[in-house]
């Protein structure tokens, strides 16, 4: 079982930078029982505000999976038609990678385990969503296999999310969000000197990181992997 200050840690990493109703084929899978809620607390399938709707990147808005969802949709149209042209066919699918956003925020704020549980895999539900269907050269891929990983360190499963770690890092070998998210679980596993060589491999790819750079000499201040 995690601790309770490895498991804020853990929710302090997936605060990463950065959606409308998930599908209910979906909610099927994650329901809970409802004594996991308080009586006023929001529920995966409870309706997203405007205010939750704003925080998401400008990509999201623009998507009409989601801008029809506004009260005043916020994209002009001719923004709109620059980002189905710039991003593709594979821009059809976003709305679903948004939702997964917001899922994971409402269960960083709720208040009980069963209930935010329930929030961080509907939110992984959704990043494998779009994880099916966007192929290895859409701007997002990586980003939706590092989101989803984060999203499983939160759940303790931290076998499933170094998966979706490395498989962010062989679709985009420069990314070095997941390269520092690699990191951070092969030290909490006890693994420094492990992380120091993939930092290392981070760099070779992405020599410029001031991210990357800076986590290394954080470690190069840890103690040496035992024996």
């Amino acid at each position: 079982m995690l601790s309770r200050k490895r498991t804020a840690e853990r929710r302090r990493r997936a605060g990463i930078p950065t959606g409308c109703v998930v599908f209910l084929t979906a909610l099927v899978v994650v329901a809970t029982p409802s004594p996991a809620f308080q009586q006023n607390e929001i529920r995966p399938g409870a309706r997203y505000t405007d205010e939750e709707y704003m925080e998401l990147p400008r990509y999201c808005l623009a998507q009409n999976g989601i801008a029809n969802k506004l009260s005043v949709r916020v994209v002009p149209e001719d923004e709109v038609k620059s980002w189905y042209a710039m991003m593709g066919e594979p821009y059809h699918h976003i709305h679903h990678f948004c939702y997964g956003l917001m899922l994971v925020k409402r269960g960083n704020a709720a208040t009980k385990p069963m209930a935010r549980d329930a929030f961080y895999r509907a939110a992984i539900d959704n990043f494998g969503y779009t994880i099916r269907r966007w192929p290895d050269t859409f701007q997002l891929k990586s980003e939706a296999h590092l989101r989803k990983g984060m999203t499983l360190r939160l759940l303790g499963n931290d076998g499933a999310a170094s998966s979706e770690f490395r498989k962010a890092i062989s679709i985009k070998t420069d990314y070095t969000p997941a390269y520092s998210a690699l990191a951070d679980l092969l030290v909490d596993l006890g693994k420094p000197k492990e992380a120091l060589e993939l930092l290392d491999v981070g760099l070779r790819h992405a020599p410029d990181s001031k991210a990357l750079t800076a986590k290394k000499a954080e470690l190069m201040q840890l103690p040496a992997d035992p024996g």
